[in-house]
């Protein structure tokens, strides 16, 4: 399904809680696709795409959009997605890469302050936050943002849903409390850890769009309310056995303390041959930090390029010195 919001004789009551847009799209998107049995056996339902998300990306549509532009608002929406094209890129001082942690700079701040006071908007404008922690938080992936064009794309996706994260959500939030699991950097966390053994603090840093201090800070935290251990002193982090019990269903007396590198120089003393970018997809970690690390086993004796292998590029390989 795909329609147009022309910005010509443009009615307040058409904007997003107002009636004639939601109800378009809600026609679809409130249909249910799931259901999660959780522990304490109650059933979670899941719609085909969450009601705050969809609220959220429209809303974002409307109060960001170009007005000068005479390009319309386009919704499509599929079985399996929902994506919204906005006019007008991002307004000056917004980057993509760092749109859940700036501050909302309205385009038009007349129609920002009508938004607000009819209740489609908030004052500290964390719309792309809200969305993001629906998303993650019913088991599906981040939406994924494109604003190289003169449109900004944002696409809910909706797909197949994880139900074992969001029966883990559950475990976690008992285990540790509701505040790490509903904030969106605590759902970026706990999803990279879901499905990838390591965390580097760069990782970090790069999914919450902050600093690696500010990343470092957040993580030790996590650390501290016994969500997370960090390896040894290494910028690198795992989940702990309490948390990991939450995804193994069992509680785990071993919590691997095995850092990129110790797992590294495991391999290349097997007499295996490395590619940074194979190490980086195991281990979940930055392939630009696993080529750092192979550079400096090299430099220290500990590995060398292949014989036959590429000197340069992307698909070096390296093996034990």
């Amino acid at each position: 399904m795909t329609f147009l919001l022309n910005p010509t004789g443009l009615d307040i009551r058409c904007l997003p809680n107002g009636g004639q847009v939601r109800a378009l799209i809600k026609v679809n998107t409130t249909q249910e696709i799931a259901r999660v049995q959780l522990p304490n056996g109650q059933e979670f339902p899941i719609p085909a795409f969450p009601a705050t998300a969809v609220d959220e990306i429209v809303s974002n549509a409307f109060a960001h959009r170009d007005w000068g532009a005479t390009t319309a608002i386009v919704v499509d929406q599929s079985p399996t997605s929902l994506t919204v094209w906005s006019p007008g890129g991002f307004p000056v001082g917004v980057a993509e890469e760092k749109i859940l942690t700036t501050q909302s700079i309205p385009r038009n701040p007349v129609l920002m302050a009508a938004l607000r006071q009819l209740g489609l908007a908030e004052e500290s404008s964390r719309g792309f936050d809200r969305m993001w922690v629906s998303m993650l938080s019913s088991g599906r992936q981040a939406p994924s943002l494109n604003a190289n064009g003169p449109f900004v794309e944002v696409t809910l996706p909706s797909g197949s849903v994880d139900s074992g994260f969001i029966r883990a959500l559950y475990l976690l939030r008992i285990e540790f409390g509701e505040s790490i699991f509903d904030s969106v950097n605590g759902l970026l966390v706990t999803r990279h850890l879901a499905n990838n053994q390591i965390l580097m603090t760069s990782t970090a840093a790069r999914l919450m769009q902050v600093s690696d201090a500010q990343a470092q800070e957040t993580l030790a935290w996590y650390s501290s309310q016994g969500f997370l251990e960090q390896l040894r002193d290494a910028p690198e982090w795992t989940l702990s056995a309490r948390a990991r019990a939450a995804f193994d269903g069992e509680t785990s007396t071993v919590v691997s303390s095995v850092t990129t590198e110790d797992w590294v120089l495991a391999q290349l003393r097997e007499g295996k041959s490395l590619n940074a970018r194979e190490v980086a997809d195991e281990l979940g970690v930055e392939r630009e930090a696993v080529s750092r690390l192979l550079r400096h086993l090299r430099d220290v004796g500990k590995a060398k390029i292949a014989g036959d292998s590429p000197t340069r590029g992307p698909s070096v390989r390296w093996v034990s010195s």
